[in-house]
């Protein structure tokens, strides 16, 4: 946890399923310009995480609205 962060407060580290899939995809189009091999195993890794936190998200049984599946479908 970021020693700025407030027991309570709103993580600025939380990302919707939509959210988690564009940084996932950024992340995946970084790779392709990046030069040294550990910085690209770290960015690829990060993108795998971000990739199966938005699949958890859209699988999300009977929790997504109409907002939510608005959001997905600008995807």
């Amino acid at each position: 946890m970021p020693p700025h962060h407030q027991p309570g407060a709103l993580s600025p580290w939380r990302f919707s399923g939509p959210e988690h899939y564009k940084q996932a995809e950024k992340l995946l189009n970084d790779i392709r310009y990046e030069k040294n091999e550990t910085e690209r195993s770290k960015k690829l890794q990060e993108a795998q995480v971000h990739a199966t936190l938005a699949l958890v998200a859209a699988l999300q049984g009977g929790q997504v609205g109409d907002k939510q599946l608005q959001q997905w479908k600008l995807y």
